[in-house]
């Protein structure tokens, strides 16, 4: 009986002994991992408050070289249209003009911010015209051969009632009117839809920049590390005057592209 009494208390006193010894060693992994995290932060500091500079002047790129990126919008005229060819449409025929366009890159007219393609019909006496916006290109009209036509909308004396067409292959756009006049000329206005990745790290990336520079500010005052915290306000002005300085020489640089 006395043995049965004896091995519940000394299994008591080793549970506690081991849980005993084994908050004592919670502390002490917990003051090793705030150790780590103080030396992480203490490289932050150090590594935002001496390469400010370097931050400034990959900011200015990435702010000027998107500006360069997303320049979005496209135009082109020309008064030399090919034609004309005879097309069939729904059964019908009609004499076609076309042109390739000079884009730095192919417009998709069904996934534009906005798009506006115009033929023209000029001579002394009539100004007519056939065009075609977004809303013409919500919806394809006809498909003939694998080609898909879309309708253009005709204004003039001459051309009140007149069907057009127009279709597109990259940058080359072709024009299908009813009429045996020659065109003058045609052209192509409009903006590419806006890429997100674009959006993304010409917005959010310098906005958590920010936000994370001004919360490492603040930690670095309210936990007494004030050379920490003078270093990094040292580190934005400097940074801030990079940026600029570099916003001014890289606009310069690629003026042309823009």
């Amino acid at each position: 009986m006395r043995t049965i009494t004896k091995w519940p208390i000394v299994s008591l006193f080793t549970s506690a002994k081991k849980h005993f010894f084994g908050f004592f060693s919670f502390i002490y992994n917990w003051a090793k991992f705030r150790t780590f995290v103080r030396c992480i932060a203490e490289w932050l500091f150090r590594t935002f408050s001496t390469c400010t500079p370097i931050i400034g002047f990959i900011l200015a790129f990435n702010v000027v070289s998107n500006d360069t990126a997303n320049n979005n919008y496209y135009y082109d005229f020309t008064n030399s249209l090919s034609g004309p060819n005879e097309v069939t449409i729904d059964g019908d025929t009609y004499n076609s003009w076309s042109h390739e366009f000079d884009f730095y890159k192919d417009p998709d007219p069904t996934n534009s911010e906005w798009i506006y393609v115009e033929i023209e019909f000029y001579n002394s006496d009539n100004w007519d015209h056939c065009s075609a916006s977004n809303n013409n290109f919500d919806s394809v009209s006809s498909i003939d051969d694998g080609i898909l036509w879309y309708d253009l909308d005709c204004y003039g004396d001459i051309f009140e009632n007149t069907q057009g067409y127009v279709s597109y292959d990259g940058s080359t756009f072709t024009f299908a009117v009813d009429t045996t006049i020659s065109p003058t000329a045609s052209r192509v206005d409009g903006e590419f839809m806006n890429d997100i990745d674009d959006e993304i790290s010409l917005v959010i990336i310098p906005i958590l920049m920010v936000i994370i520079y001004i919360g490492l500010l603040i930690y670095s005052f309210n936990s007494g590390k004030k050379e920490l915290g003078y270093g990094l306000l040292t580190g934005l002005l400097t940074g801030g005057l990079t940026f600029c300085f570099s916003a001014i020489i890289l606009s310069a640089m690629f003026y042309n592209d823009f």
